[in-house]
């Protein structure tokens, strides 16, 4: 978007003869790249890039019910991740989320659980990082 409003610039403070297609070109060149950085402030990438691998982190999240809260977050905290299993799952949207960014090859993954407060999400754990193992059972998921 800078670089539109910087070729808009010299069509203003120039004065440009009047056969002249500079100022046109500089025109069309400056709304081209102001709408392009528009749509790129807007359509902004969903994933992360690893440093290390140089793999991409996909983003999933699953949805629990409400009342799952607390075991949820002991389960989370503590590394017993094999109970989550049975915690009570949510059809749509149930407030509460297990949103999980993982490596395709599984080395690499995070989770974290948040809950739905007053028009927003908010943290119910910090990010925790797991092993290969605790990766396959909460992508099992």
């Amino acid at each position: 978007m800078l670089f539109g409003v910087i070729c808009f610039a010299p069509t203003i403070v120039y004065q440009w003869s009047h056969g002249s297609v500079w100022p046109l070109l500089l025109l069309v060149c400056a709304t081209i790249l102001f709408i392009v950085g528009l749509i790129k402030m807007f359509l902004r990438k969903e994933y992360f890039v690893s440093a290390v691998s140089h793999q991409k982190l996909k983003k999933f999240e699953i949805d629990f019910h409400i009342t799952e809260s607390e075991r949820l977050v002991r389960f989370c905290t503590s590394g017993e991740l094999s109970g989550i299993e049975n915690l009570k799952r949510a059809e749509v949207g149930g407030g509460l989320k297990l949103v999980i960014m993982a490596t395709p090859d599984r080395q690499l993954c995070f989770s974290q659980v948040v809950q739905f407060v007053m028009f927003e999400y908010v943290e119910q754990t910090p990010v925790l990082q797991h092993s290969k193992d605790d990766a396959e059972i909460l992508l099992r998921l």
